[in-house]
């Protein structure tokens, strides 16, 4: 019945019966008033009884039938929802496209952070990463920094007859020291540009060749064996960093730990001091890792066997800013020492004390585990980071093979500020 009513009812001109309801309420409600004017005895009261059960009865039916035409006529103009397994893969697909965005973002800003730094070390002119093309034969400019102009991100250059081509070609790097004004072998320019030292490396990713990071000079003889040696290292840093981005989308361990280069990178580019190379590896673990307890250790360049520690955030205990120690004592002594990472669990693990700094401790103030890395280019230790918490088996070695990294990030940048003052310096004799 309710369902031949909401058919009729919903057809221009028919007859809705509820009409004739809200008519017989009206003349209850009328019987019901009038009924005090009459009998007032027994049979008078049951009358008003009667008469109220029954208005609020059919005033019920008339509001209950009312609210169902409204969910159908809602129903019919509004489309079914989706079912819930794939309203969650809808939304995580968004989730995924907004992570994806901002990824390569973080990408692009680790790059060019990075190709700055390249050329501000060297003093070069141009500093420039190339990648394999899709194009076959031709490289493309992906990154660079320069203090000139003809350089254009995406510009395709032949593989076959150019300098950065003939390092992809060979897999080997090549040096120039002094290019013919002729040559013309700085073809990457798109207008030409007399270069006359020229240093540049392949970029190898599992054993494959995928790009070129190259430096350029308008100066004869301005690269050398050294310069080799660093831009060697800087491509390493380069092909680790893609090594990451490789996976960074199965971890957002990784992400954090791409945005701590970045941060560091990027802090590094404004000021080369000493002093700001510590507040960026502060502000990069900040991103990228928990601690409790952040500490810098330099080598003393005085005695060389003694560490202190120039930078501490987090947990000081005894231990603060300027603290000094011998390298023979303890934890950190052992990473500087040996220039290699060391990872431990649990410092309550066992019967042994293990002091990190001085074998005058006596208490690890609640930190468990630790985390120590070398500040190392080769084979030159400037000193150590550590990372602490004070739960125990907290770090992996995953975070032991990125917090080494940077290490490696902070001994180029102490690098880069002797290299770059002493170029500076050289050029304006």
């Amino acid at each position: 019945m309710h369902e031949e009513r909401r058919i009729s009812g919903s057809e221009p001109g028919a007859f809705d019966e509820r009409w004739l309801l809200a008519g017989l309420v009206v003349v209850i409600a009328a019987l019901f008033l009038l009924s005090f004017f009459g009998n007032g005895g027994a049979t008078g009261t049951v009358i008003r009884i009667f008469l109220l059960v029954v208005g609020l009865g059919l005033i019920y039916w008339l509001w209950s039938g009312g609210q169902e035409d409204q969910l159908q006529e809602e129903s019919a103009e509004t489309p079914a929802e989706p079912d819930m397994p794939f309203r969650e893969i809808t939304s995580m697909a968004a989730v995924q496209q907004e992570e994806s965005f901002q990824f390569y973002n973080e990408l692009t800003g680790f790059f060019e952070n990075l190709i700055r730094m390249v050329r501000a070390t060297f003093v070069a002119h141009s500093a420039v990463l190339f990648f394999k093309g899709t194009e076959r034969g031709k490289l493309r400019i992906e990154f660079f920094d320069t203090q000139g102009e003809g350089l254009k991100k995406g510009a395709l250059v032949d593989i076959e007859g150019s300098l950065p081509g003939s390092v992809f070609s060979s897999k080997r790097p090549v040096l120039e020291q002094s290019i013919p004004q002729e040559a013309r072998a700085a073809n990457y320019y798109a207008r030409q540009v007399p270069v006359k030292s020229f240093l540049a490396v392949p970029v190898t990713v599992f054993g494959e060749v995928r790009g070129v990071l190259a430096v350029d000079s308008l100066a004869v003889q301005d690269f050398g064996d050294d310069d080799l040696e660093l831009l060697k290292q800087y491509e390493r840093l380069i092909s680790q960093g893609i090594l990451l981005l490789g996976v960074r989308e199965k971890s957002q361990l990784i992400e954090r730990v791409l945005k701590a280069q970045e941060t560091f990178l990027h802090a590094l580019n404004e000021n080369l001091a000493t002093e700001q190379i510590y507040n960026a590896l502060g502000k990069a673990c900040q991103t990228a890792y928990h601690f409790d307890r952040f500490t810098v250790v330099r080598v003393n360049g005085d005695s060389g066997n003694e560490g202190v520690i120039v930078r501490v955030i987090g947990q000081r205990d005894v231990m603060g800013e300027g603290f000094r120690f011998r390298l023979e004592d303890g934890l950190m002594g052992w990473v500087i020492k040996r220039n290699r990472p060391l990872l431990l669990s649990d410092l309550e693990e066992g019967d042994f004390f293990r002091p990190r700094y001085s074998r005058e401790e006596r208490s690890n103030y609640g930190l468990r585990s630790f985390l120590g890395v070398p500040i190392s280019f080769q084979n030159q230790v400037f000193g150590a980071l550590s990372i602490e918490c004070k739960r125990p088996d907290f770090y992996t070695p995953f975070d032991e093979s990125t917090f080494s990294l940077l290490g490696q990030y902070a001994a180029l940048a102490i690098l880069a500020t002797e290299f770059g003052a002493k170029r500076t310096k050289e050029a304006n004799m």
